[in-house]
């Protein structure tokens, strides 16, 4: 996902589940298809907001459990966060057009087949879309003010999150996968959902809903990783890696 994007979308889930929770709190949701600690979702809820259900209870487990065990994160690491984002960023802009560069020379070829131009041609197609949607980003017409505070507040939920896949798979182990963004202690963020459905926290309304659920859960293309590869320091307090030659 792109760094300024995920931003927003911090943003976003934020303030959107908690006008969710206030609809919910404040009449009674016939077509809830689960109810996440006493707050009623509806399809209609999550598509509002963008977020699957998994985004959902996962959001209201990971912030009560930091609350609970005082992962508390600091300004500084935030500004760690946010200064190796911004290297991130520029890396990656740098990369585009050197890509673009090369893309160029490339389709002057005549030599080129019909197939391989078709194809160099959708990924410059590609390159030249996240370029224009980076510059739009830039356009958005809010106070530079209030820009930090949303860019605070998203890296506050990411240091957030990395402190409790951290603490959560001390406390329960398990098999760990390795995303484009790290680490991701998937039995043991399996664990405290569970307990929370034991519980009572979660309480899915709709078997089909629930059965959903679980295969989002675990589909997607995750590589485990070794003992010797769970290494839980954070992204932005090691060098960013070079590019491949």
């Amino acid at each position: 996902m792109n760094a300024n994007r995920s931003f927003w979308l911090a943003l976003m889930i934020t303030t959107t589940f908690g006008a969710t929770a206030a609809t919910a709190n404040g009449q009674a949701n016939t077509n809830a298809l689960a109810v996440v600690f006493g707050r009623s979702v509806s399809a209609a809820d999550l598509g509002s907001s963008g977020m699957t259900m998994l985004d959902l209870i996962w959001r209201e487990v990971g912030d009560r459990y930091a609350k609970k065990n005082n992962l508390v994160v600091t300004d500084q690491e935030c500004e760690a966060y946010e200064k190796w984002q911004s290297q991130a960023e520029e890396r990656g802009r740098e990369k585009r057009k050197r890509e673009l560069n090369s893309l160029e020379q490339q389709l002057k070829s005549e030599g080129l087949s019909e197939a391989k131009r078709n194809q160099l041609e959708e990924y410059r197609k590609t390159l030249l879309t996240i370029e224009s949607q980076d510059a739009d980003f830039q356009k958005i017409p809010i106070p530079e003010e209030a820009k930090r505070e949303i860019k605070r507040s998203a890296s506050r939920q990411w240091v957030t999150g990395h402190k409790v896949y951290k603490a959560i798979y001390e406390q329960y182990g398990g098999k760990v996968v390795t995303t484009a963004f790290g680490l991701y202690p998937i039995e043991a963020r399996r664990k405290l959902i569970e307990e929370h459905i034991k519980a009572g926290n979660v309480r899915f309304l709709d078997s089909e809903s629930e059965v959903q659920f679980w295969k989002s859960y675990e589909k997607g293309g995750r590589f485990i990783a070794e003992k010797n590869q769970i290494d839980f320091t954070p992204c932005w307090l090691k060098p960013i890696p070079k590019d491949p030659d």
